[in-house]
């Protein structure tokens, strides 16, 4: 049963541009690096071994290729990403009902996300914002299951402590 690709992109793009994104921290950058990981697997499909999921493989292909594209394009990173990683958002939604002071909050995360390796921004994009499991991470990064699980904990104390820099008040990290 042949690859429809056009569904395929259809339907993991979005996940991918996201992924990108917030390694990139650049939408524009994100689409052409997505756009990138479609041209490779276009001409490398019959490469895939399927040893690994396919949407697995791509996650891979995609932080590889975020990884350069940081590389080429050393531009300062400038997008928000979500709140839900470190931020404890209830106790952020009852103490700080203004808007403005969730942007500035959402700022000081993507600064603090900006600061770290990128070995560690890449492990905390794919488990907090992509979802991804220890094992998948694991494939993805080519790395074993226990430098994932030591990468995310040395990656989580390291954004604490740029968040504190930051100002970021201990009540609105998670323990």
């Amino acid at each position: 049963m042949p690859l429809d690709l056009s569904a395929l992109f259809e339907s993991l793009r979005e996940k991918l541009v996201t992924a990108a994104d917030r390694i990139v921290n650049d939408r524009d950058d994100a689409e052409d690096v997505v756009q990138e990981v479609f041209v490779r697997l276009y001409h490398k499909l019959e490469r895939f071994q399927g040893e690994a999921r396919l949407s697995t493989w791509l996650y891979r292909v995609t932080v590889n290729a975020s990884l350069d594209a940081l590389r080429r394009f050393k531009r300062r990173q400038k997008r928000e990403t979500s709140l839900a990683l470190i931020i404890n958002e209830e106790t952020l939604a009852q103490e700080n009902p203004n808007h403005h002071a969730q942007i500035e909050l959402s700022e000081k995360l993507q600064s603090a996300l900006a600061r770290l390796r990128k070995p560690y921004r890449a492990a905390i994009v794919l488990r907090d914002f992509e979802g991804l499991a220890y094992d998948e991470i694991a494939e993805v990064l080519q790395i074993d299951k226990g430098t994932v699980a030591s990468r995310l904990h040395r990656a989580y104390a390291k954004l604490k402590k740029e968040l504190e820099a930051l100002g970021i008040d201990q009540n609105y990290l998670k323990s």
